[in-house]
Order: structure tokens, then C-alpha cells, then sequence
């Protein structure tokens, strides 16, 4: 039987939601970092191959016209 009326319980509670609620703003922001990181990474390479494309599209023209 609780001595304090249950307070003790009430208070383990409420620190508990908070405890959770800071844990779920941590994944929240992790996770929108790693969107903005993922973006950054697929806009590299987006640009990174159309410059790798231009490059080698000049060396592979003599070549175009050959099909096996």
C-alpha cells in the first residue's frame, strides 16, 4: 500500500513520458538529418555522374555507330 497516495507513482509516470518524449525528439531530429544528408549525397552524385557523363560521352563517340 502507498504511504503517499500514490504520488511516487504519478511522478515515476510523468518521468518516464518525459524520458520518452525527449528520446522520440532525438530520433525525430536524427532522422531529419540523415533526409537532409541523404539529399546532399543523391544531388552529389546526380551531378557527379552528368559530369562524368559529359566527360566520357566525347571518347565514346567514335564508337556509337558500332553494335555487335
Amino acid at each position: 500500500m502507498s504511504l503517499d497516495g500514490g504520488g511516487a507513482r504519478v511522478r515515476s509516470f510523468i518521468l518516464r513520458s518525459a524520458q520518452q518524449e525527449e528520446a522520440l525528439h532525438r530520433i525525430w531530429y536524427a532522422l531529419r538529418r540523415w533526409r537532409l544528408v541523404s539529399r546532399r549525397i543523391v544531388l552529389f552524385l546526380t551531378t557527379a555522374s552528368k559530369s562524368l557523363i559529359s566527360r566520357v560521352r566525347p571518347l565514346l563517340a567514335p564508337y556509337a555507330g558500332c553494335h555487335r
